[in-house]
């Protein structure tokens, strides 16, 4: 007896896929393989659960029953929709505390970046963004791109936490994130390795440390290493291992990561370049950051040589003043030793820019989940001192509290932000 199919206007939902396989091999009829493979993508249509297995089916079947080619039977599926829209919360879901405590800005402020990032259309309203290739598209919101990147940078958790908080899947807010961080860190991060869009606030910087007793008159900023530890690169969590273990591994800190070097203002506003193996040594890894040619272009359009303060690891130049170190065997005179008390008190300040970006972006310090390979480590440090630069035009750091907060309060957000775009 043949099987007469249901009505097309009667909506029947099947619960799995292997359910469809079943059916799909018990139709004897082409024209019950063909309802079958219509019922599957109108289900698919409607929102339901769609999986790559699924489509992959769907392409094999229409091309057993239909005789077309598999580019012809992909172009026939329907497109895959975004699962976010309208899944992830909105800023008004949350109150303005748990705002702040869960993305690092407060509503005024959030929606103040995305303008300068020019993320809002001319009526104040998110942009649309489409994030990932043709098959797989989805058409997202700008302040939703926006709020995945931050949540994922403050907290580590795993996605399957955060959909209850975010909402949406977890395949999706996971595509949201990678796109957001390549993004930011192909526009945005240039910033944070230009030393010459501060150029202009040299002489003022300079002034301000030596009133308040530095040993020079020329300093600008304060220059030192940070170290970002990851996983083990080999293993089970490295899906595409692209290093070694010797190429990542830290002697000194006796574990496996990338090298980063980073400059800080007396405004509070950082510099970061790289990354760089994590084997290498701070005194490499600074000259491949070309700062000393940048220096001597500045001195000479200013016509004036400003330098760097940094610890004993780097080589002392007219560009590079450092920490005093003994000779082997010797020791250092009652001046030299003043001498690195007194600066001391200034350089550490770029130790509490390293504490402030891995306090406020703890996902830093969770190493075994920063796994090389499977996860694209090396721009996550970059963009979170990019972020805390942002932070800090808002509402200053340790740094502009000790040099004085007039310095940051000369700074713009919209006239930082605009020389990513020129």
């Amino acid at each position: 007896m043949p099987v007469t199919p249901r009505p097309a206007t009667k909506r029947y939902r099947f619960p799995s896929l292997s359910r469809w396989r079943l059916k799909v091999s018990m139709a004897k009829s082409m024209n019950l393989q063909t309802w079958l493979l219509l019922g599957m993508a109108r289900e698919a249509r409607d929102g339901q659960r769609e999986s790559d297995r699924m489509r992959e089916l769907l392409v094999m079947l229409l091309c057993l029953s239909g005789g077309v080619s598999v580019t012809a039977a992909y172009k026939a599926l329907p497109r895959r929709q975004s699962t976010t829209e309208g899944a992830i919360h909105d800023v008004d879901f949350y109150d303005n505390m748990t705002f702040y405590e869960q993305f690092r800005f407060e509503k005024p402020q959030f929606w103040q970046v995305l303008s300068a990032m020019q993320w809002l259309r001319a009526d104040g309203a998110p942009r649309v963004m489409a994030i990932g290739k043709e098959k797989h598209r989805m058409w997202v919101r700008t302040d939703h791109i926006f709020m995945v990147f931050l949540r994922r940078l403050s907290y580590p958790a795993r996605w399957n936490n955060l959909k209850k908080i975010l909402g949406g899947s977890r395949a999706s807010l996971s595509q949201i994130y990678n796109w957001a961080l390549r993004y930011i860190y192909s526009v945005f991060c240039p910033l944070v390795e230009d030393i010459h869009i501060w150029k202009h606030r040299f002489p003022m910087f300079a002034r301000r440390l030596s009133d308040m007793g530095a040993a020079f008159d020329n300093l600008i900023a304060f220059f030192d290493g940070h170290f970002d530890p990851t996983a083990r690169p080999s293993g089970d969590g490295a899906i595409h291992p692209t290093l070694k273990d010797y190429q990542t591994y830290s002697f000194l800190h006796s574990a496996h990561g990338f090298m980063y070097q980073a400059a800080i203002l007396p405004n509070g506003m950082s510099l970061c370049w790289g990354p760089y193996l994590g084997k290498d040594h701070d005194a490499k890894t600074y000259l491949w950051t070309d700062i000393l040619t940048d220096l001597m272009n500045i001195a000479e359009e200013l016509n004036r040589v400003f330098s760097l303060f940094a610890d004993s690891a780097y080589p002392r130049s007219r560009f590079m003043q450092v920490i005093l170190k003994a000779n082997p065997g010797g020791q250092l005179s009652r001046a030299e030793r003043r001498y690195n008390v007194l600066m001391q008190r200034f350089r550490i300040v770029i130790e509490n820019l390293f504490s402030e970006v891995t306090t406020y972006w703890h996902t830093l310090q969770l190493a075994t989940n920063k796994k090389i390979g499977k996860q694209d480590i090396a721009r996550m440090f970059p963009c979170c001192v990019w972020l805390h630069n942002v932070r800090t035009i808002f509402a200053g750091n340790q740094t502009s509290a000790y040099f004085g907060h007039d310095l940051i309060a000369q700074e713009s957000l919209e006239q930082y932000l605009s020389y990513a775009f020129s």
